[in-house]
């Protein structure tokens, strides 16, 4: 488990590296994109509540197999995209 909420971060980076972490907590900074996570492919995990994001991206669903719960509350979302239809108990 990484827990970075509350830290003011603009851009997720420098986490390609982390291939086995399970659970990732970025919640509550002020990120727009959500980015650079492809190779987290163990991730189980993802919190990015109360960030700026506008958009879930395509790779997401299609990179990061192992993902059970993804946390996306109190952000700008505008576009689900693909997801919605086929991941819709992601969504917490």
């Amino acid at each position: 488990m990484l827990n970075l909420s509350k830290n003011a971060i603009e851009k997720i980076e420098k986490l390609d590296k982390l291939t086995h972490l399970r659970e990732l907590n970025l919640s509550f900074n002020c990120i727009t994109k959500i980015e650079h996570l492809e190779a987290l492919t163990s991730l189980q995990v993802l919190n990015v509540s109360g960030n700026k994001i506008v958009t879930i991206p395509l790779w997401l669903a299609k990179k990061l197999k192992a993902l059970r719960v993804f946390k996306i509350a109190k952000n700008h979302i505008q576009t689900v995209c693909y997801l919605l239809s086929h991941c819709i108990d992601w969504f917490l």
